[in-house]
């Protein structure tokens, strides 16, 4: 195998073992370039996973006045947006500061470890930096954050949605 300029591995079809015998790579190409016709189709899916999307709030639901920033895990409770029943939760997160460096990270409530834990950070001072995280919740709608000890100009968390 080669890398090719793009950083793509490039390997010959001929010396790829345990392929499926039907499918050619030429058909896999144009089925994504034809809008991603050989996607999963997630129709038997259906009633046991659902997105519900929130609509359009009209201001974030936290910002950096409602938060402890102090490098420790924190709860938030999301359980007056996010109905019974929600499997997860996603945010838009907004971060604006002076100094590089801060984030905040989210988990679901009582977990321990932090690398399945999405970060939004603020990679240079005095730009806005937005992330969508996707967080499993517990049965009460609380998820966990964590931010760097600061003052910080602005953090804002907004619930997009969820998963049902």
């Amino acid at each position: 195998m080669s890398e090719t300029e793009d950083y793509t591995i490039a390997a010959p079809w001929d010396d790829i073992t345990g392929k499926p015998t039907e499918w050619a790579p030429e058909a896999h190409a144009a089925d994504h370039e034809a809008g991603g016709a050989d996607e999963m189709d997630c129709a038997g899916l259906a009633g046991r996973v659902n997105y519900v999307d929130r609509g359009d709030p009209a201001a974030a639901d936290w910002d950096q006045s409602m938060l402890t920033t102090d490098a420790l895990w924190r709860d938030l409770d999301c359980s007056a947006i996010v109905p019974a029943g929600a499997k997860a939760i996603i945010l838009l997160v907004i971060l604006y500061d002076d100094i590089v460096g801060g984030n905040i990270a989210f988990r679901k409530n009582g977990n321990t470890a932090t690398h399945n834990a999405p970060r939004v950070y603020q990679s240079v001072s005095n730009l806005f930096f937005s992330g969508r995280v996707i967080v499993p919740c517990d049965a009460n709608r609380t998820i966990e954050y964590w931010a760097t000890t600061k003052t910080w100009t602005l953090i804002t968390i907004t619930v997009s949605g969820w998963f049902i």
